[in-house]
């Protein structure tokens, strides 16, 4: 018998053993990847005044919004703020918070104006590989609007799709039609990317106040609106309030369009007026 050529067979066949377990790689980590495992975060109500969010975030979601910045200064956050003290203080009201104070302390402390938000699109989400391409088409579609104004009305009530939150609004009054026309702009990019448009008969507004909401106080009506949380003479003695006067006197400049992927902003600017 030769042992030797058995001791080189066994030998070769440890050297090959030991190779394989060497090459094993680990199990792989779907960290940044784009599958159906994305994380899901967590979101706790109790960290944001009992908010929820209406659709949990995933990685690889953006959430994405397009808006017109509303400055206010300090005369405006004064009668705003106001306003939502007053519904506080009526009995049995709902607890009412103020989306001016939100602004102002997520801030630099020396900038005495805030911006509001007048949407032009609902909450939307991108994909990564969506986000360049969406901003440079809603540019390209909106970049020849020539600069316009707009004027508010009145204060009006309205609520989110799960009507989860109530929201104290101002209401756009004069500049309606300018803003549908931009509207339908912004649309034609939502449609590109099958994404879900603004309403059908939009209410453009900004939020300065909101409440949360029990879902069975929804209204019958298509568009998100109140259906009593605020009774209907506090709404009209806001109204009617010599205060609202100074707002509906006021125009409002838009010079540009917001475009919010993420935490990131993308300001469009448009056309100067000849």
């Amino acid at each position: 018998m030769d042992h030797t050529k058995d001791q080189s067979s066994i030998s070769r066949t440890e050297h090959n053993e030991a190779t394989r377990e060497r090459r094993k790689l680990p199990s792989p980590q779907f960290k940044n990847s784009n599958s159906t495992q994305n994380k899901i975060m967590d979101d706790d109500p109790n960290l944001h005044q009992g908010r929820k969010r209406s659709q949990a975030h995933v990685e690889g979601n953006w959430l994405t919004h397009v808006f017109i910045p509303i400055n206010l200064n300090q005369n405006f956050q004064k009668i705003l703020n106001a306003i939502i003290a007053k519904l506080n203080q009526i009995p049995d009201s709902k607890t009412w918070y103020s989306l001016i104070d939100d602004n102002l302390a997520a801030q630099d402390k020396k900038k005495t104006e805030i911006s509001l938000h007048l949407s032009l699109t609902r909450p939307i989400y991108l994909k990564t590989n969506e986000r360049r391409e969406f901003h440079e088409q809603l540019k390209k579609a909106i970049m020849d609007v020539e600069l316009f104004e707009i004027y508010f009305a009145n204060c009006a009530t309205l609520s989110n799709d799960e009507h989860t939150r109530g929201f104290l609004v101002l209401e756009v009054g004069n500049g309606h039609f300018l803003l549908m026309n931009l509207l339908e702009r912004v649309n034609s990019i939502l449609d590109q990317f099958c994404l879900p448009k603004y309403y059908e008969f939009p209410r453009f507004h900004i939020s300065f106040g909101w409440c949360l909401m029990n879902p069975s106080e929804k209204s019958k009506n298509d568009i998100p609106s109140s259906s009593g949380f605020i009774p209907e003479k506090v709404l009209q003695t806001i109204n009617d309030d010599i205060t609202m006067n100074d707002i509906r006197k006021t125009s409002w400049e838009v010079n540009d369009v917001n475009l919010t992927i993420g935490k990131t902003t993308h300001k469009i600017c448009l056309k100067s007026q000849t």
